[in-house]
């Protein structure tokens, strides 16, 4: 049994890389974490004022997407935890975020 520890709220997604490598999380506590397969936290994403809904990873492995209460939907490098870009302008939460199967495009 493995379990992945280090959010300060509840969980409320975690999503597989598409090479089944890694794991991304997010949380009540703002955040998403990229966590490799025996539990040990690589990368933490801080950048959200409300709760993060749900993330992707991108087909290439390369971006993870998330989604959040704070009504934005942000682009992030899954190897520096940059923020790439931040989508605003949705009128309430932001509940879902997904990438295109064959491309890097992403869809909110």
């Amino acid at each position: 049994e493995r379990q992945l520890r280090g959010h300060a709220d509840w969980l409320r997604c975690a999503s597989f890389s598409p090479s089944s490598r890694r794991i991304v999380t997010t949380s009540g506590d703002s955040t998403c974490k990229i966590w490799d397969t025996n539990g040990e936290c690589l990368l933490t994403f801080s950048g959200h004022d409300g709760w993060t809904r749900i993330a992707e990873f991108s087909a290439d492995d390369e971006t993870v997407a998330t989604a959040s209460k704070d009504n934005t939907c942000k682009l992030w490098s899954s190897k520096t935890g940059d923020c790439k870009l931040t989508l605003s302008g949705h009128g309430s939460w932001v509940r879902a975020c997904s990438f295109s199967p064959l491309t890097s495009l992403v869809s909110d």
